[in-house]
């Protein structure tokens, strides 16, 4: 999926940049004794899972919702657009560089 993203990171950018993007599909829990605090995930699915298998991304849901009892106060689904080069960046080769006897390599 080709998304236009007009912030990464907050900032402005001068113009709309097309970036390849994978979207998350996310669930998020407010917990009893938490509440106005930073929310839990709870599931993360990526989208093509989720369209592939969406009685398991529910079952995954409600698993997760139950686990958490009455401390559940409420909950939230957000997808999320990721840039795909950092998701495919944590899987490449490591670049090591060394010195030997004096000479970069």
């Amino acid at each position: 999926m080709t998304s236009v993203i007009t912030s990464i990171d907050g900032s402005k950018l001068d113009e709309p940049t097309q970036v390849e993007t994978v979207r998350i599909v996310t669930v998020w829990g407010e917990r009893r004794g938490y509440v106005g605090e930073a929310p839990e995930l709870m599931v993360a699915w990526d989208e093509c899972s989720v369209d592939e298998n969406p009685n398991g991304f529910e079952g995954a849901c409600a698993e997760e919702a139950a686990s958490w009892g009455d401390d559940l106060v409420q909950q939230r689904r957000i997808i999320l657009e990721v840039p795909a080069h950092l998701i495919r960046g944590a899987f490449a080769a490591p670049v090591v560089a060394a010195t030997v006897d004096g000479d970069d390599r």
